[in-house]
């Protein structure tokens, strides 16, 4: 019942008016005379800037400009939704545009569905092992993709909402379902690293231990007010290609190999590029964790909790 509320949850909170825009590129976006890179620039625009949005041309999109007709890119642009009271035809047709818009606009909804997916299929057969390693290696294998897809398809902060638009609450709604979303993954790459890895005499530690130090590099630098996340998810790549290299050399197994170097990178990059994006995700994960750990102090079968 509560991935039902979850869902309807992140459903109304990503309804948005199809027409204004916010610019949500790291720097300032030109605007040009004509719909590709070898018109003039006429102009730019500021990131956070409003942008009423008269068509889409493929990847570019027709802009009110100073009075006059100009074009912008539409990776750095995403729907802005009003605060005002929509009427029920409105609400179906911005709900319209919303899904025409492409995978970037209900990307939340496809990851929280195969969540809720993997962990009832895992609750249905949680007596055999195989079968939940199986589904519980899908999921994670899933939702790292598409969150790979949502982060490095897309230049900006396109889960969350802006609180002056739609208020602290639908704010808080996607914050909160964002970490759920992430601590549920990070206990499914647990389980990998443990059953996969670990309980078989596999060796992980430097793909571990660099997860680790990534998150503190990104904490550190996020306090600094350094912007340092592309060097430092670089940097992290190839721990994670020294960590499948060694993978090879431990497992005589060509194909066991494979998917665990697969499972155990894609479960590890989404999980570093979310914490370097959204670096106050991370508190929320420790938080949660401390709580599962309290829940489950007084168990004798401890090791259930991070095996979810």
């Amino acid at each position: 019942m509560k991935y039902c509320f979850l869902l309807l949850c992140i459903f109304f909170s990503l309804v948005v008016d199809a027409q204004d825009y916010r610019v949500v590129s790291r720097g300032n976006l030109h605007v040009r005379s004509g719909a590709g890179t070898e018109f003039d620039v006429i102009g730019k625009l500021a990131s956070k800037d409003t942008v009423h949005v008269l068509k889409m041309e493929g990847t570019w999109a027709q802009v009110e400009f100073d009075g006059k007709q100009a074009y912008v890119s539409k990776k750095y642009i995403m729907p802005l939704r009003g605060t005002k009271q929509q009427s029920a035809e409105n609400f179906f047709s911005g709900l319209w545009g919303l899904f025409k818009q492409g995978p970037i606009s209900y990307l939340p909804l496809l990851i929280l569905l195969t969540l809720c997916f993997t962990l009832l299929v895992r609750w249905m057969f949680r007596d055999s092992l195989e079968i939940k390693w199986i589904v519980g290696s899908l999921g994670l294998a899933a939702i790292g993709v598409m969150e790979l897809i949502f982060f490095f398809g897309y230049n900006g902060l396109p889960w969350f909402c802006f609180p002056d638009e739609v208020g602290w609450l639908w704010t808080v709604v996607n914050f909160f379902l964002y970490g759920f979303v992430l601590l549920n993954q990070l206990l499914l790459n647990l389980q990998v690293i443990r059953e996969v890895c670990y309980e078989s005499g596999y060796n992980l530690s430097v793909g571990v231990y660099s997860y680790v130090v990534a998150v503190i590099l990104a904490i550190i630098f996020y306090l600094a007010d350094v912007d340092m996340g592309e060097y430092l998810i670089c940097g992290f790549l190839v721990a994670q290609g020294v960590q499948i290299v060694m993978n090879y050399f431990i497992i005589r197994n060509f194909w066991r190999a494979s998917v665990v170097s697969i499972l155990f990178l894609l479960g590890s990059v989404s999980l570093i590029a979310s914490s370097v994006f959204f670096i106050g995700v991370v508190i929320l994960l420790a938080i949660g964790l401390f709580i599962l750990s309290i829940a489950g102090s007084g168990d004798r079968h401890y090791y259930v909790v991070y095996r979810y």
